[in-house]
């Protein structure tokens, strides 16, 4: 068994020993336009076979979904794709394969390639691989009819190979490509969408697309706290009237928020911190301001902040 083989097994065996969390995308719903900027996956049904996300801690990451598994590790802010194996195919990548299919900040607009992937099959066929994912795509996700939330979506693409005697003859090619969609400071995504094409000399012999999303249920069960209060700052009610700003929400008490107002050109005017009381409200008063427009922004310490305009 070669070095790095070794090396990849004993990595997975202490890692498997430090416990999992799963995410179940257990809804199978209608395929999208995956170029496009908005995304409706509110339609579908609950399925039993669905993809399955396991998390071992903040270092090794599967995707389990028809038999098939893929492993994922994390370096700090590095994602490494490490391999995928199913029971007739194992794949370990003979250099290392940075990439941004789980959503990878570090590497939005990077594309991650290698032609040095190699297959070992328990039949006598041969394959050849090439790996890469694209740069993240911002856009708006509809989870539940009437519910639209920002989102990202990253594709990951496969080409395949395959040849019966040699490389040289006319074999069959195959391509996979995968995006997944990844609400805001989320490391596990909440919809799948498969597209998986094979074709041989003669052209497209098999072609299909299929997609699976989360249950809402159990979109509430994973959502970490930083998560919920970026989801309350994205519903919040900001109003601006007699003189007086109002940000209504679903924040718990004592949830501190920064309220700032500037310019159009970006020139900052004022800056406050507000805490929320029992019912989720905070409340400042405006600065004296000359007529015109001003940007107000609401943050909570997580990645997107709120803006609007306010007319004085």
């Amino acid at each position: 068994m070669k070095p790095k083989v070794v090396t990849f097994l004993l990595f997975l065996a202490c890692v498997l020993c430090s416990g999992f969390t799963d995410n179940r995308l257990r809804v199978r719903t209608v395929a999208v336009d995956g170029a496009s900027r908005m995304w409706d996956f509110s339609a579908g049904e609950a399925v039993d076979d669905c993809p399955v996300y396991r998390s071992y801690g903040d270092t090794l990451l599967t995707e389990y979904f028809n038999g098939h598994r893929q492993w994922y590790g994390f370096r700090g802010d590095t994602t490494v794709y490490l391999g995928e194996e199913s029971r007739l195919i194992r794949l370990i990548p003979q250099d290392t394969i940075l990439t941004a299919a789980f959503g990878n900040g570090g590497l939005f607009g990077v594309k991650a390639e290698s032609d040095s992937g190699r297959f070992c099959r328990r039949y006598p066929l041969g394959t050849s691989g090439v790996y890469r994912s694209e740069p993240p795509v911002e856009g708006l996700l509809v989870l539940a009819e009437g519910d639209t939330m920002p989102a990202v979506a990253v594709r990951e693409i496969r080409n395949y190979r395959r040849w019966l005697v040699s490389d040289t003859l006319p074999g069959l090619s195959r391509e996979v490509t995968r995006t997944r969609w990844f609400l805001e400071g989320m490391r596990l995504p909440v919809v799948l969408q498969i597209t998986d094409i094979t074709s041989d000399s003669t052209g497209v012999i098999r072609s299909y697309t299929e997609a699976y999303r989360i249950d809402s249920n159990d979109l509430e069960d994973i959502l970490t706290p930083a998560d919920r209060l970026q989801q309350a700052l994205r519903d919040a009610d900001i109003t601006v009237e007699s003189g007086m700003v109002t940000v209504s929400g679903a924040f718990p008490e004592g949830t501190v928020l920064m309220l700032s107002i500037s310019g159009l050109m970006g020139n900052g005017l004022m800056q406050r911190e507000l805490t929320c009381d029992g019912e989720g409200l905070c409340r400042m008063s405006l600065p004296s301001l000359n007529p015109g427009q001003y940007i107000l922004t609401v943050s909570a310490g997580t990645p997107v902040n709120r803006k609007v305009i306010i007319n004085e």
